[in-house]
């Protein structure tokens, strides 16, 4: 369900949802309102775990922890946690609604307003949020024994500020106890993470009191502390860092204030501040031995004129009759972080014999991961010895015992008739190739002499020359329309599998100079035009070499005299050396002339895709290819780079990497190598993706890409899901 673009305030249970104000890797927030007798009305929050996670017990059983934990926390400084509850089988949790604003965004707010906020402010703030850390740290079970609460994720955007003043520390949702400590896994955000988070060795609340120490150095300079141009830069920083005082930022900032915050944030725990309750002290001390008095009311004033008439009082829409549920087509349909794929899966269901997650086959209902099963068998891994790693593209080698490879096809010419020329001139290969990709509109005829001529119009399509002929893009409305920015191209093509399609995307880069079309049926490609003129079939072979130069020039020559498509002509001249092989040899190779055009697409970040019930193909080619599954991770590989996975991977996967149950059967589809199934091995579900890294040694360039590009895969097709 797309809360954002349709959503309709309802009721679960004895709540009223009103909005959505927020979405995680595992549940989704909404501004909510609950009422009883004699007018009683309470706004609340209500967070619940996502839709497609609350058939998963793994994932319940966290959500249900985490409110069993927090509910603990009876703190002025904490955000309240209500009620644990359940709407028709689906977990949800009833939280204290904190009529406000984070601090990150009171950064960014008091910058669009040029409001400077004073030094002490942050020192104000901090003291109170630290009065609810103390608290959680401290407190002790019904025995009498310290519960070790960690919160693990003190950041700016967990630290609330009201507008009536109020400072509370909230989402201890990663919180744990201190008997459930694991090593080597990191929870929250890495920015924030005390060194020790980072190593293999157990944390306890003095890893909150660095966060809090960085946060602190974040609202005194008005600036981030640690920044880089990816997690692994950032992970370097955070391990290695020599701390600046923030005085040498800010010389507002007081020497005293330089000691505090430096004591907070030292890489050694055991010279840090020992407890939440001793930095808060200092902090205190700062502020009593000034006469920076920072009451309620002033953190008010400050708040009302950063954020203006949003501080008023909180404006809501009529109450529903209570009752009024979500509508059903709404209410079947994903989480609103979902809502893009949400709507191509409706879109493609209309456009296949399959429902959308299941399907009859002989009185039998099979789900589409089921499906998917089935197709493994059948859809077995190409032998690829011969492939480029590179670019995925097989290696030409000749046969044994054969000189035909290294034949002089400079003594072979095809004879070419060029615009306002009154005869065809003899030209090598080569020299036609170039010619076509340069000048194509200087090209009229071409023949194997000079009588024996095919006009150029009629050659390029038995050619599968596109660029010349143009995209056949269907004249019909497309079903389904989007951005790449909204859905990625692995995602889309990864869904086009799955709900086995049949139909014709047209995809446009961002720059709207590129266009490819995939003709795509029962999820399988069949062709893929590209409008690239180095991409026309005997363009592409000759320049990757995927068949000798003489193979081709003869099969050139067969097209022009007995107007044959250039697949067959290839087929007729291989049958001569191998009759038996000739057949699959070109099927192979013209699957991965497929793959070379579709690979570009991957890297399309803020392209263009049209979707259209059509299959746009001639009769006369289908190449068979396997389904989509199976070339997403090379041709991902191949197109991204390092940074444009940090882009996509950006505050994903910090807290842990779960793989869906079903991920080890359907990973078979996608024909993993040796050492990209051993990175989903040391997939456990606890590690996050910096943890991940350092795990497998991912130091090296090449390395981090491989890891980087295999998580982003599986995060964009929902194999994993990335907390």
């Amino acid at each position: 369900m797309s809360e954002g673009d349709k959503f309709v305030p309802h009721w679960i249970g004895d709540y009223e949802l009103l909005k959505p104000i927020g979405v995680g890797g595992m549940s989704e927030v909404f501004l909510a309102r609950t009422s009883g007798s004699h007018g009683f009305k309470k706004v609340v929050v209500v967070k619940r775990i996502l839709r497609r996670l609350r058939g998963q017990s793994a994932f319940v059983e966290l959500f249900i922890n985490e409110a069993k934990r927090a509910v603990l926390l009876q703190h002025a400084n904490i955000v309240q946690i209500l009620q644990l509850t359940e709407h028709e089988g689906w977990p949800f949790i009833v939280m204290e609604y904190v009529h406000g604003a984070d601090l990150r965004d009171v950064f960014i707010r008091a910058e669009e307003a040029g409001i400077e906020l004073p030094v002490d402010f942050g020192v104000a703030c901090m003291v109170e949020a630290l009065k609810g850390l103390s608290y959680a740290h401290e407190l002790v079970g019904p025995d009498g024994k310290p519960l070790g609460i960690i919160h693990r994720d003190v950041t700016p955007e967990n630290i609330f500020v009201s507008f009536a003043g109020e400072v509370k520390l909230g989402d201890f949702g990663v919180a744990h106890f201190s008997g459930e400590r694991t090593t080597g896994e990191l929870r929250g955000k890495c920015k924030y993470a005390a060194p020790e988070v980072l190593e293999d060795v157990a944390v306890d609340c003095r890893a909150d009191v660095f966060s809090a120490g960085v946060v602190l150095w974040e609202l005194l300079t008005l600036e981030q502390l640690f920044t880089g141009q990816d997690v692994c830069e950032i992970l370097l920083k955070v391990r290695d860092f020599a701390p600046r005082p923030p005085s040498t930022v800010r010389p507002k900032v007081a020497a005293d204030l330089d000691r505090i915050v430096l004591k907070a944030i030292e890489r050694d725990r055991d010279r840090r501040y020992q407890s939440a309750g001793e930095f808060e002290r200092d902090l205190s001390d700062f502020l009593y031995a000034r006469n920076l008095r920072w009451t309620r009311m002033r953190l008010a004033d400050i708040m009302r004129a950063i954020f203006g008439k949003q501080a008023g009082p909180l404006e809501l829409p009529a109450e529903l009759p209570r009752g009024v549920a979500l509508p059903a087509d709404l209410a079947e349909g994903l989480d609103h972080s979902d809502a893009t794929a949400e709507k191509i899966v409706r879109a493609l269901s209309t456009m296949t014999a399959l429902p959308v997650l299941t399907m009859q086959t002989a009185g039998q209902e099979q789900t589409r991961e089921q499906l998917l099963r089935d197709a493994i068998d059948r859809d077995a891994p190409e032998v690829d010895n011969e492939i480029d790693l590179v670019t995925g593209v097989k290696r030409a080698s000749p046969p044994e015992d054969s000189e035909e490879w290294v034949e002089d096809t400079n003594a072979e010419r095809l004879w070419v008739r060029q615009r306002d020329q009154q005869a065809a001139v003899p030209q090598t290969l080569d020299q036609f190739i170039d010619l076509l990709l340069q000048t194509p509109s200087d090209v009229s005829g071409v023949g194997r002499s000079p009588e024996d001529e095919v006009l150029l119009p009629e050659l390029a399509p038995l050619l599968y020359w596109d660029s010349l002929t143009g995209l056949p893009i269907p004249n019909a409305l497309p079903v389904f329309e989007g951005s790449f920015k909204r859905l990625s191209a692995t995602r889309l093509l990864y869904e086009l599998t799955v709900e086995r399609t049949s139909g014709t995307v047209l995809m446009t880069d961002d720059t709207g100079t590129q266009q490819r079309l995939l003709s795509i049926q029962n999820g399988a490609p069949i062709y893929v035009h590209s409008d690239r003129p180095r991409d026309a079939s005997l363009a592409a072979l000759y320049r990757h070499q995927l068949l000798p130069p003489s193979v081709l020039f003869q099969a050139l020559l067969i097209t022009a005299h007995d107007r044959v498509f250039y697949d067959d002509a290839l087929v007729q001249v291989l049958t001569k050396s191998n009759a038996a092989t000739a057949s699959d040899e070109v099927r192979r190779t013209f699957a991965y002339l497929n793959r070379i055009r579709l690979r570009p697409v991957f890297g399309w970040q803020r392209g263009h895709f049209a979707v259209y019930r059509e299959i746009a193909r001639s009769s006369a080619f289908r190449w068979d290819m396997p389904l989509l599954t199976g070339l997403l991770l090379r041709s991902v590989r191949g197109s991204m780079s390092i940074e444009a996975f940090n882009a996509a991977l950006r505050n994903r996967g910090e807290n842990a990497i779960v793989l869906k149950p079903a991920a080890s059967d359907l990973l078979k589809l996608f024909h993993l190598r040796p050492n990209d199934q051993a990175i989903v091995n040391v997939i456990d579900g606890r590690r996050g993706l910096l943890q991940l890294l350092q795990r497998l040694g991912a130091h090296a360039t090449d390395q981090q890409h491989r890891v980087l590009s295999l998580i982003y895969v599986l995060a964009e097709t929902r194999l994993a899901e990335l907390l």
